[in-house]
């Protein structure tokens, strides 16, 4: 890793932050006097003020109080009183007063959720028991998320936990998305960052990826393939996330969809009865190439055959053997998080990660093929690899090594007030790649390595009043950067953001009826500047501030005991300045500042089935996206001349939705979830500001199809998704936009278009099927991930002006993948866990992967971790 930095973000700096947050903490909770951690368990005594009243809003406020997530069929509660509710007590002991003479009971399904039910009563004296009298085991969940919270919950929603991500160790952070439907990681090994595709929808600020509610991004230029958004995460930190695939309505504005993820606390790391806890873990994967092998390309006809080269011009390259230097010989990962809690009003988290890989293997069965065309109609097939990287070789640039840092504080202030101080770290070296080298190829494959610094620090503080439901207000401030030397073509850039959003939610009746209104703004500043990188670098933006605002109110309410709505509205403004200093690059467009604003909108109903736990959903959305800086200050190749329009999105969509237990035996659980999209883009903006310019395209249009089925019976379960696009159709022509009238749209799955430049991918089939068992009490958990992915909604072919041949196609050639993973409890303190990824060695690119960024992903591989809680 590198050494002290110069800037604001040295290991002074990030010393001094860390001091700042444990001295600020401290100093707020007041005097520390060091006892065990009170239990996050429903054993636990808190303070109950609930008045009698309607059944339905007591629920509420004992949701509230307790901190835990209740389900009711508002149709059982429908006239029911609740008595009085008062003084310590644990939430099984209030629970059971509150349903005392409703006829109604209640069952845990996890540690963080129960379900109200109709049938027997619970007894007194029954508080700590559920009313079928047996002591249901607590599931351990993290960071609040539950993967059953997926089909109980409607709409366009799904809920990944610390399960599912631990399942299969991450070989790229984006595969932390695997198993998503309708979610796919971008450019998952061409870069170390996230680039999330939800939808079709996917850079430019359509999605937007939170962690701990802050969002830090920056933006890249990806050549031939358009521009990429990279988030910039550690997998081993996070405790779960939550993908919406609607168009954002609440928070920071998202065309496409969010994802909104969250850090381990100190709750999910401290045991029963401890003031402290502590989670390391330790993971090695096969030994990796060091680079060394390449010493001996020298750019000759006579080179090894694992040299590198233009790919279809077969011209090797010289390599630079300082290229190589620090790179490693191994794959490993070590992760440690603590957790301390000195009294019940204070309670600190503690993170480090080091991560370090030298250039993974490729696989070895299988083909990335491009097609060659030519004048009299004839084709040459498989002629060669799209990729410079060829079956079961080194994959020289896949090399990494990171360190992350994670620090956050939670304060209980008093007066139904809390804070909590976050400050995160993230710093990675490692191999670079020039987008364009594996398309037309005409540059070296060999570069020194690239570095990225983030840091991030903020405050989220809530008050909520328990004798109101009126006020549930929170403030989120935050600020990040991100330093980034982007070695393929030397520059520096630097993006700096600053965040606020303030928020309020009120609970009341209306007309009789329980409703919830949601109201709130949030700001956000993002200032890039860059210097370097040569004819690359006087390609990009140099400095420019992007401003935007945006205000937001969302109203659900229930119309009758069985159906509820929820409609949402939102206005956005952005203001945009070039840096009047900066330079003025040969790609610049002439726009030094513009401003603009637009609405978005939403209406949502959910129904009641008469299957207990079954719910029909529909929805309908109007987005508006501004144009990013990037969109409006590089080349405009609009037709007409007129300036980059703002893009919109109208979408609509239906589903089911059911979640169930008890079904077949005691304990088991059953959810499932299917639902139709239809998303039509208008004025979509597309290119990479070169070549080809940004310009709107007419339309875009995604349908199709998800499905989400979960069953587990506790000694076996499965997983299964399905992601089917039905339609994809661009209409317009990205690569000349002056022919987008003559060209007409193009319908997906139909063979290449010589034009669809940064288009994402869309496959038109998506199966990922999980099948495992648990032995031994549940101590060994043995499974297997099965991937099947079809061809994507648009090949690209490339014109070859000059050529023997017309153009090229470069297609998605469809692929599957068999993942095999275990893992063994050893006792309460150890764990051993392993995967084979892989299994059968395929060599294939990710369907995330573009035509400009095509590195093939890993072959066979295999990892052995262990991890150990205190």
């Amino acid at each position: 890793m590198r050494g002290p930095r110069k800037k604001d973000g040295t290991r002074h700096g990030q010393t001094c932050r860390i001091a700042t947050i444990l001295l600020l903490s401290t100093a707020l909770a007041g005097p520390v006097a060091i006892q065990p951690a009170m239990a996050q368990d429903v054993a636990a005594q808190q303070s109950y003020a609930i008045p009698a009243q309607p059944l339905s809003r007591a629920l509420v406020q004992f949701s509230r109080i307790s901190g835990l997530q209740v389900f009711v069929d508002d149709r059982i509660t429908e006239g029911l009183q609740s008595p009085a509710v008062n003084g310590p007590l644990s939430a099984r002991a209030a629970l059971s007063r509150l349903l005392s003479g409703t006829g109604l009971s209640y069952r845990f399904t996890n540690a963080n959720t129960v379900s109200i039910t109709g049938g027997a009563t619970g007894q007194a004296g029954s508080a700590d028991l559920p009313v079928d009298g047996i002591m249901l085991d607590p599931i351990t969940v993290h960071g609040g998320f539950s993967s059953e919270a997926t089909y109980s919950e409607p709409g366009a929603t799904f809920t990944v936990d610390g399960e599912m991500l631990g399942r299969v160790a991450p070989s790229s952070t984006g595969d932390i998305l695997d198993g998503v439907p309708g979610v796919i990681a971008g450019n998952n090994h061409s870069t170390m960052s996230v680039d999330p595709n939800i939808r079709g929808a996917q850079g430019m600020g359509r999605v937007s990826l939170t962690v701990d509610g802050m969002e830090n991004s920056s933006s890249v230029y990806k050549g031939y393939g358009g521009t990429s958004t990279q988030f910039y995460l550690d997998p081993d930190f996070i405790a779960g996330y939550e993908v919406n695939k609607s168009t954002a309505m609440t928070g920071g504005s998202a065309i496409g969809g969010r994802i909104a993820m969250a850090t381990y606390s100190a709750d999910d790391l401290i045991k029963e009865g401890k003031a402290w806890g502590i989670r390391t873990r330790l993971s090695f994967g096969q030994a990796d190439g060091d680079g060394s092998r390449f010493d001996s390309c020298d750019g000759t006809d006579t080179a090894p055959d694992y040299c590198l080269g233009e790919a279809h011009r077969r011209a090797y390259a010289a390599f630079d053997p300082a290229y190589r230097e620090g790179v490693p010989g191994h794959d490993y990962a070590a992760s440690l998080l603590a957790g301390w809690q000195p009294n019940d009003r204070l309670a600190f988290t503690f993170g480090y990660a080091r991560r370090e890989n030298g250039n993974y293997e490729t696989g070895s069965n299988g083909e990335i093929p491009r097609t060659y065309y030519f004048a009299d109609g004839s084709y040459m097939y498989g002629y060669d690899d799209l990729t410079i990287f060829h079956p079961d070789s080194e994959a020289f640039g896949t090399f990494s090594k990171t360190e992350s840092y994670l620090v956050k504080s939670e304060i209980d202030l008093g007066y139904d007030q809390t804070l909590e101080l976050k400050y995160s770290k993230y710093d990675s070296w490692y191999g670079s790649f020039r987008a364009t080298n594996y398309e037309i190829a005409r540059y070296t494959p060999y570069y020194a390595p690239s570095t990225t610094d983030q840091e991030t620090y903020g405050l989220h503080w809530n008050w909520v009043p328990q004798d109101s439901l009126l006020i549930d207000l929170s403030v989120d401030v935050w600020r990040g950067t991100i330093d980034e030397y982007r070695a393929a073509i030397g520059q520096d850039s630097e993006t700096e953001t600053t965040g606020i959003r303030v928020e309020n939610t009120s609970r009341f009746d209306l007309f009789s009826r329980s409703s919830s209104l949601t109201f709130g703004a949030q700001f956000m500043r993002d200032r890039v500047t860059a210097s370097g990188g040569g004819s690359d670098g006087s390609r990009d933006v140099t400095g420019s501030t992007r401003e935007t605002t945006g205000l937001y109110a969302n109203l659900n309410t229930d119309i009758t005991p069985w159906l509820s709505a929820q409609a949402g509205v939102r206005h956005d403004r952005y203001e945009l300045e070039r840096d009047p200093s900066s330079t003025l690059g040969t790609n610049a467009s002439s726009v030094m500042n513009s401003d603009g604003s637009g609405n978005s909108y939403n209406f949502a109903l959910t129904a009641s089935l008469p299957w207990q736990g079954a719910q029909a959903f529909a929805s309908f959305a109007d987005g508006w996206r501004a144009p990013t800086a990037r969109e409006e200050l590089l080349r405009n190749s609009n037709a007409d001349g007129a300036a980059i329009r703002p893009e919109k999105l109208r979408s609509w969509e239906i589903g089911l939705t059911y979640s169930g237990s008890d079904l077949w035996r005691s304990g088991d659980f059953l959810g499932a979830k299917i639902s139709y999209f239809d998303k039509e883009y208008t004025d979509y903006i597309s290119g990479n500001g070169y070549f080809p310019g940004f310009a709107n395209m007419p339309s875009l249009t995604y349908r199709g199809i998800e499905l989400a089925l979960n069953y587990d019976m506790g000694r076996v379960y499965t997983e299964y998704s399905l992601t089917h696009y039905t339609k994809a159709e661009l209409c317009g022509s990205p690569l000349s936009p002056s022919r987008n009238d003559i060209v007409g749209c193009h319908p997906g799955f139909s063979g290449g278009i010589n034009d669809a430049y940064g288009i994402p991918s869309a496959p038109e089939f998506m199966h990922v099927l999980t099948l495992g068992a648990r032995f031994m009490q549940e101590k060994l958990d043995l499974g297997v991930r099965y991937t099947k992915v079809t061809e994507s909604a648009f090949d690209t072919a490339y014109w070859m002006n000059g050529e023997p041949y017309n153009y090229v196609e470069y297609i998605n050639v469809p692929y599957s993948t068999v993942d095999l993973f275990g893992s063994y409890e050893v006792n309460e303190t150890f764990s051993i866990d392993f995967s084979v990824e892989n299994v059968t060695d395929q060599y294939y690119l990710d369907i995330g992967s573009g035509y400009a960024n095509a590195v093939p992903a890993p072959g066979r591989t295999f990892r052995v971790g262990l991890t150990t809680t205190f």
